[in-house]
């Protein structure tokens, strides 16, 4: 596996997070088109928010469920792309260019008449954009968690040792494993009995990808709150250790931002 940064200086790495740092401040005081120029100008990356229908939903494989996708409005596309910008300002250039070439924005998402936050296949980001300016958080979560599949899905990470930081015998997607999961022996309910038990989301307990991914949307969306969970929550740790191996295995230049967010010390 050959990776630009793989070559590169701790300086210019400094230098490189620097820069897309400093974008992602002044998207901020941006207008859509502008930042559209900024996405490809910085990344190499085509936005589409229009005709998705014909232009898009195509691109998915048939074997996957039926999506149906609206066009982007005026009203959410400016506050979806300072998003895009935001979310992927956290990464290294080359990573984000590897993996994305085209990102879609709609309005709405629907697989199979169930609203998503996002898809991705090999190249493509999709994100889906209602209330944009009210939901940046959930909408960065979101391109982490793509971006993660994205990932997986380009250097076929194996995941097997990630199954077995499970508790013995769970399943994922087996629904008495997930009951099991959110009964916790101290009274626990919620978020608490998932992160006791190894898990950032109820989607994780659904799929090892779903797993994988939420913890990705956890660890680069909100990196320094992740940190303190990890002190409080140590079935969290060993999938948080893997996760960054395996960014640091194609992306080394993360490290900066896995040790100044406190999570490199967390998790051990």
């Amino acid at each position: 596996m050959i990776f630009a940064p793989r070559k590169r200086g701790a300086l210019f790495l400094l230098l490189l997070f620097a820069v897309c740092h400093s974008f992602a401040a002044k998207a901020q005081g941006l207008s859509a088109d502008q930042l559209e120029a900024e996405i490809f100008q910085t990344w190499h990356i085509k936005v589409t928010g229009h005709d998705l229908a014909a232009k898009i939903v195509p691109l998915i494989p048939p074997a996957d469920l039926p999506v149906s996708m609206t066009d982007i409005s005026a009203a959410n596309e400016t506050a979806c792309l300072t998003s895009v910008v935001t979310a992927l300002s956290v990464y290294p250039v080359s990573l984000v260019s590897t993996l994305i070439s085209q990102i879609a924005i709609a309005d709405q998402i629907y697989a199979a008449s169930i609203r998503i936050g996002g898809f991705q296949v090999p190249g493509l980001l999709a994100l889906n954009c209602d209330q944009a300016n009210a939901a940046a958080s959930f909408d960065e979560d979101s391109i982490h968690n793509e971006l993660a599949g994205l990932l997986l899905l380009k250097y076929n990470s194996d995941l097997s040792a990630w199954q077995k930081l499970n508790e013995a015998g769970f399943k994922y997607g087996d629904i008495n494993s997930v009951k099991a999961e959110l009964r916790d022996p101290q009274g626990r309910a919620g978020d608490e009995a998932l992160y006791s038990n190894g898990f950032v989301s109820r989607l994780g307990l659904t799929g090892v990808t779903n797993d994988f991914d939420t913890f990705a949307g956890q660890i680069f969306g909100h990196p320094a709150e992740t940190a303190e969970l990890l002190k409080l929550y140590p079935a969290l740790r060993g999938k948080t250790r893997l996760l960054m191996t395996i960014y640091l295995d194609i992306a080394p230049g993360l490290k900066t931002m896995f040790d100044q967010s406190g999570l490199t010390a967390a998790a051990r």
